[in-house]
């Protein structure tokens, strides 16, 4: 992996593994070992690294981290879990985070950062973590509402459009899956879901280290990043 860390000199490195948490330390699972550090060297490191694995960067324990060694080792933003998460979910978190990054380097402007477009993935992902709560939600997700496509379709489309406050997330998507179900004459049995047997709020548990609010993405046809230095920090007029 070092080796071609260094010779391809990737933007992003996204290391699915599992991971390991003992109280003390944090880090990944690689054969037999318990890695803390990858090795990486300072010049070749990947701007971003994402590590799809549990409890990778904990916090509020004092523990020693993965995803902590690897700011050290070059990385300017690591993106970590706190808690041990469904691989799953996990997959198709990271399929929309990518896909969100895709759209930006074709039509840049929705998003001055990474890390405006890691919260905008985090926060539009909440429905997926509601609908993954049971089979029933999930099934329901996949019916047809009274617009004439499916339910998660018109939450997506049409009934959440700037609706979801960031603070609130959870609460505004259950308000909006909660009229379409009213239209649909399920209000009382889908809010019932909602807490048994409910849902876990799993992107909540997503932690972007470093300065992923320092590193910008640029159009189609330049490099996919650009660091911003030390005296190039943008002001809130650049920002506009």
């Amino acid at each position: 992996m070092r080796r071609a860390v260094t010779e391809h000199a990737p933007d992003f490195l996204v290391i699915s593994a599992h991971g390991s948490f003992n109280g003390k330390a944090a880090g990944l699972v690689i054969g037999s070992q318990v890695c803390l550090g990858l090795g990486l060297e300072p010049a070749s490191a990947p701007p971003v690294v994402l590590l799809s694995a549990c409890h990778v960067a904990p916090r509020g324990a004092g523990a020693v981290t993965v995803t902590d060694l690897l700011l050290r080792e070059g990385a300017l933003a690591v993106l970590g879990t706190q808690v041990p998460v469904d691989v799953r979910r996990n997959a198709a978190l990271m399929a929309r985070f990518f896909a969100n990054v895709a759209a930006e380097l074709q039509g840049p402007g929705r998003h001055a950062t990474l890390l405006d477009l890691w919260h905008h993935v985090q926060r539009s992902n909440a429905v997926t973590d509601v609908f993954t709560g049971s089979r029933s939600l999930l099934d329901w997700a996949r019916s047809v509402s009274p617009s004439g496509v499916s339910v998660l379709e018109d939450f997506m489309m049409n009934r959440s459009v700037g609706r979801l406050r960031g603070p609130h997330v959870y609460q505004d998507t259950e308000q909006v899956l909660g009229e379409i179900a009213d239209d649909m004459g399920m209000g009382t049995k889908v809010s019932n879901w909602f807490r048994r047997p409910g849902y876990t709020p799993e992107s909540l548990f997503y932690l972007f280290a470093g300065q992923p609010d320092r590193i910008r993405l640029t159009h189609a046809g330049g490099p996919a990043l650009s660091r911003l230095s030390e005296r190039s920090i943008p002001s809130s007029n650049d920002l506009k």
